[in-house]
């Protein structure tokens, strides 16, 4: 193996960590992350080995730096090991029978070039690899956070949040009826959304980094919650198809005044029963997590589909406008 420098230890001087998951797997792990109960999170990487023993790089990280990481925004020598929050790394060589035969606590200005990464490398996510379970993180980039936007981000998120996990995760047979005469029938709604939420299941923030980048971590359904990052990304590539699928469906219901009709028996809903169906259908065939047919089947009349499509619309552009103002940085799920 190759010389370094550095100072040994008689023992590594952290104990307890706990193995989150494997970002490199081949043939065993080669890139992993770890916990310390007080919150820290570790990066160990494979660098060198020879025929008695395998070399591992040890370092404390910001939560921030795995998910650039993990998400590809910037290339791995970017946090291996630049990202590292200490002015030192540890370097543990461990014999076969995983017996550690040498520590040594080395400066990261020290760390070899043959340890780094190569310049412009990104990690490639193995199917070994396994997410955050029961939790979902996001970068914070900084941007104009105002006071009101830290809080209604994650309000804005749930709302998104809890119509997919209803369409797609507890399969409603059909939606509460509101009269959607204004927005108190909106509120209504994603109240009652969340509220059928399993209390295991609601949307909370569990950590929070404000800074640059940072991070925003959400306990809930992770897979409830990679839906919202897809609606988000859907929307920035279908985004002319459903702002003009938006405006056609605004467009009919404010000419034809249907939230100036006071009855749902009223004889004129028939009439209208068709074109909004198709005009709602169209502008969430822009959400491949979001079943056009199923989600007319779970409104109550094609009159409350329309209105709850265009709010969760609505809510998209809102989560994907705090991306598009350099605030956050939503997963990239493949």
């Amino acid at each position: 193996m190759k010389q370094i420098g550095g100072s040994p230890l008689p023992a590594l001087p952290i104990t307890g960590l706990i193995h989150v998951r494997d970002l490199v797997y081949f043939d065993g792990p080669l890139l992993s992350q770890y916990a310390h109960p007080n919150g820290d999170q570790f990066l160990q990487c494979w660098c060198d080995c020879d025929d008695l023993a395998n070399r591992w790089m040890l370092f404390r990280v910001n939560h921030a730096s795995i998910l650039r990481l993990v998400n590809r925004f910037v290339p791995m020598a970017y946090e291996i090991p630049a990202g590292c929050r200490d002015d030192f790394v540890y370097i543990v060589d461990v014999a076969n029978l995983r017996a550690v035969t040498k520590i040594t606590i080395l400066s990261v200005a020290d760390v070899p070039e043959d340890y780094r990464p190569a310049p412009g490398e990104y990690l490639e996510i193995s199917p070994e690899m396994v997410r955050e379970k029961n939790s979902f993180s996001m970068l914070v980039e900084g941007g104009n956070w105002a006071a009101h936007a830290i809080s209604d981000f994650p309000n804005v998120f749930s709302k998104v949040y809890s119509v997919l996990y209803g369409l797609n995760v507890l399969h409603v047979p059909q939606f509460e009826a509101f009269p959607w005469k204004g927005g108190f029938s909106s509120m209504h709604f994603f109240n009652w959304a969340f509220n059928k939420l399993p209390f295991e299941a609601r949307p909370s923030v569990s950590a929070m980094q404000y800074a640059s980048p940072g991070f925003i971590r959400f306990s809930l359904d992770e897979s409830a919650a990679s839906q919202v990052t897809v609606c988000v990304a859907e929307y920035f590539s279908n985004n002319d198809k459903l702002a003009a699928a938006y405006a056609d469906l605004s467009d009919y219901i404010r000419a034809n005044n249907l939230r100036d009709i006071q009855s749902e028996k009223a004889p004129e809903w028939p009439r209208h029963s068709e074109p909004l169906t198709s005009k709602t259908v169209a502008l969430l065939s822009g959400f491949s997590k979001v079943s056009g047919e199923g989600f007319m089947k779970t409104c109550p009349r094609p009159f409350e589909a329309a209105q709850i499509a265009r709010a969760f619309y609505r809510y998209v552009r809102d989560l994907a406008a705090y991306e598009k103002n350099g605030m956050v940085r939503f997963p990239r799920l493949e």
